[in-house]
């Protein structure tokens, strides 16, 4: 039987640690890490960032990072972790059919008001067009999972990173993932 590389996706609304996770497990693992948020050009982010992003403008960006995850997948060793929001059930259905199978992991945290505003100042300080605002709008319509995943809760803290790190371990046992 032929062992197929991982493609993971984390998936889940903004700023629940999918980036940090996604480095995490690469570490771990071995697997390639790629951050669905850089695949956004800065028209792109400019849109997220007014609100005017739509689903043209989704399934324009995520044709091309269909083409990215499949061809970092084609050149890695090991096989690809990709972090990206997806908050709506058609994107990752349109990923699955361009680069599938898929692996996908929804991250889940809860955010405190004031651990939210310092995530979103560093997050747009970094480039990404996330606002406090958005947050919550994007929050708000994040569509639970159809697709068939698998579930890691991140705790969010410092001084669990430990317990986050066990979780990570946990999930390459169950996505039978050799480091």
């Amino acid at each position: 039987m032929k062992h197929t590389k991982p493609k993971i996706i984390l998936f889940g609304p903004p700023a629940v640690g999918k980036t940090h996770i996604g480095k995490l497990l690469a570490k771990e693992s071995g697997l390639t890490f790629y951050d669905g948020d850089n695949e956004m050009t800065p028209h792109e982010r400019g849109l997220v960032s007014r609100g005017q992003w739509d689903d043209k403008n989704r399934q324009t960006l995520l044709t091309r990072m269909a083409q990215t995850i499949n061809q970092l997948d084609s050149n890695s060793p090991k096989g690809v972790v990709i972090s990206v929001a997806l908050t709506r059930q058609w994107m990752r259905e349109f990923l699955n059919d361009q680069c599938g199978p898929l692996n996908f992991v929804l991250v889940r945290s809860s955010l405190l008001n004031n651990e939210l505003e310092n995530l979103v100042s560093t997050r747009h300080h970094e480039g990404h067009p996330i606002t406090v605002e958005s947050f919550r709008k994007f929050t708000s319509q994040f569509e639970s999972p159809a697709i068939p995943h698998l579930t890691l809760d991140n705790p969010q803290d410092e001084n669990q990173e430990h317990i986050l790190k066990d979780r990570i371990h946990q999930l390459m046992k169950q996505l039978s993932i050799t480091d």
